[in-house]
C-alpha cells in the first residue's frame, strides 16, 4: 500500500470515530426534558396501570403533563392517580387532576412548599393511571395514546417537554374468520 493510499483512509477512518460520538452528543442532549409511556393491556372491559416516566436535565418546581386517548375506546379511573414518592413527596401536597372526556391533565405544583421540585433524572417514573378499556373493543387493537408537557422552573420559564406516543393492547382470544364454502 502506497503513502498516498494510507493518507486516505486516515480521513475514512477518523469520519469513523467521529460519527459515533457525534450520534451519543446529539442523541442524549435530545432527550434531555422528555416524557415516556410505559405500556399497558387489558381485555375489552378491563383495566391496566399505565405508567408515566419522565428525563429532567436539572430539577423543576412545577410540571404539567397531560394524556390524551380516545374516549369512545379507553376511559382514566377516577381517583386511580398513584404519584411515586420519590419523584413528588407526599408533604408537597397532591398534583391537581383534571379530567377531559378525552384525556387527563396533572400539575405539579406546591402551594406549602418552596423547596418542592421535580429531581434531576433520568426515566423516574412521575405517577400511574388505571385505564379501561371499553367493552366491545377487538382483541388484538391497539389504542394509541399520547402524552404531552410543560416544565416550569424556579424563574418561572416554562420549558416543553419532548412527547410520547404510546398504546393500551387490548387482549384476548380473537374471533375466529369465517369461511366462505
Amino acid at each position: 500500500m502506497s503513502a498516498s493510499s494510507r493518507l486516505k483512509l486516515r480521513p475514512v477512518k477518523l469520519f469513523l470515530l467521529v460519527c459515533p460520538l457525534l450520534f451519543l452528543l446529539v442523541s442524549s442532549s435530545h432527550a434531555a426534558n422528555s416524557l415516556f409511556l410505559g405500556s399497558a393491556e387489558a381485555k375489552a372491559g378491563g383495566s391496566d396501570t399505565l405508567d408515566v416516566f419522565l428525563t429532567t436535565e436539572k430539577a423543576f418546581p412545577a410540571a404539567e403533563i397531560s394524556l390524551k386517548f380516545d374516549p369512545s375506546k379507553l376511559s382514566f379511573r377516577e381517583g386511580s392517580l398513584t404519584v411515586n414518592p420519590q419523584v413528588w413527596k407526599p408533604e408537597w401536597g397532591r398534583p391537581i387532576v383534571s379530567v377531559y372526556p378525552n384525556g387527563i391533565k396533572i400539575a405539579f405544583l406546591s402551594m406549602s412548599n418552596l423547596e418542592a421540585a421535580i429531581p434531576k433524572g433520568e426515566r423516574q417514573k412521575l405517577f400511574s393511571v388505571v385505564l379501561t378499556a371499553k367493552a366491545g373493543i377487538p382483541a388484538g387493537e391497539k389504542l394509541e395514546l399520547e402524552v404531552k408537557g410543560m416544565l416550569t422552573d424556579a424563574q418561572f420559564n416554562e420549558i416543553g417537554l419532548e412527547s410520547s406516543q404510546g398504546s393500551f393492547t387490548v387482549i384476548g382470544k380473537k374471533k375466529p374468520e369465517k369461511k366462505e364454502k
